[in-house]
């Protein structure tokens, strides 16, 4: 019984730690990237004229091959 128990905590084990190491994933290495990023947002030009930010915005990237397009999304309290 304890050779049992013994072999399946070792499966189980290995099992996730395969699974975890699976996702482990470089965006910059694929064709194809889509992903979203929650919280400090801010934006500023470089002539230092406009200056935005928030502490609860969004920005969702999509890669198609070397293209990267970034969509941010902001929410204001006026």
């Amino acid at each position: 019984m304890k050779k049992t128990i013994k072999g399946l905590t070792v499966f189980l084990i290995s099992t996730v730690l395969i699974m975890s190491c699976s996702k482990d994933n470089d965006p910059v290495d694929d064709n194809l990237f889509v992903g979203t990023y929650k919280g400090s947002v801010s934006y500023s030009e470089t002539s230092g004229n406009t200056e935005i930010s928030t502490d609860d915005g969004r920005v969702t990237l999509v890669k198609v091959g070397d293209t990267y397009n970034f969509d941010f999304q902001m929410e204001f309290q006026v």
